[in-house]
């Protein structure tokens, strides 16, 4: 599904028999599989970001419970285009195919903690620096 990464095909040492060619090899791919991740999940920032709206408001509840962006799925799709880094990056500039991994990884419980688990971050460090101010 995805392209291989022609820039990271080029740096690794084809040399199996040294093991600094090894330890090398196993940074490239490590560099590389971590820059497809944050690339990936960079797609999911406006619901890991703080509400200003919200946050506006003063009220302690909003705070704690609303302080990013609800997310809603067809939305997040729909919002989904060739232009997206990921799709560009990643998924040969196919909008179908990169909106298809996305969709499987939102339905997943893992999206779900990940997801929760920023959130309560976020309310986290707000709460604290609403506390602060008050």
């Amino acid at each position: 599904m995805l392209k291989p990464s022609k820039v990271a095909l080029r740096h690794l040492n084809m040399d199996k028999s040294v093991e600094e060619s090894l330890a090398i090899n196993n940074w490239i791919l490590r560099k590389h599989f971590k820059d497809m991740i944050e690339t990936f999940l960079s797609a999911f920032a406006p619901y890991t970001r703080v509400n200003y709206a919200v946050k506006g408001t003063g009220d302690l509840n909003q705070i704690k419970f609303n302080i990013t962006k609800p997310f809603k799925e067809k939305e997040f799709l729909d919002s989904i285009s060739k232009e997206t880094p990921f799709c560009c990056g990643y998924m040969e500039g196919s909008r179908d195919k990169t909106v298809k991994l996305y969709k499987k990884f939102v339905n997943t419980t893992l999206f779900r903690k990940y997801l929760t688990d920023r959130k309560k971050d976020i309310a986290a460090k707000e709460l604290i620096k609403f506390n602060a101010s008050h």
